[in-house]
C-alpha cells in the first residue's frame, strides 16, 4: 500500500495491490484496491475476473454478479464458464 502514495497515478497500481492482497488472503483490502481499480475501468476484463474471485470468497453475491454481467458484455465466453 506504500507504493500506491509514492505513485498513485500509476493505472495497473490499484489491481496488482488488489492481487496481492487477494493471495495473501486480505479478501477486504483486495476488495477495496479492485473496486479502486474498475472504478475507472470498470470493463476491465482481468480486473473484473479477479473481482469476482474476491467476491466470491467474500460472499458478497450482489457485487459478484454485478461484475459477471460486466464480464457478459467484454467476454461473453469467460463469463459463461463462471458457475
Amino acid at each position: 500500500d506504500e507504493a500506491y502514495h509514492l505513485i498513485p497515478n500509476f493505472q495497473n497500481l490499484q489491481f496488482q495491490l488488489a492481487l496481492v492482497h487477494y493471495h495473501l488472503g486480505n479478501l477486504n483490502d483486495a476488495a477495496v484496491h479492485i473496486n479502486n481499480f474498475l472504478k475507472d475501468r470498470n470493463l476491465d476484463k482481468s480486473g473484473l475476473q479477479l473481482g469476482i474471485n474476491i467476491f466470491t470468497r467474500l460472499r458478497m453475491e450482489e457485487e459478484r454478479n454485478r461484475l459477471i454481467s460486466l464480464l457478459m458484455e467484454v467476454s461473453p465466453e469467460d463469463a459463461s464458464k463462471i458457475s
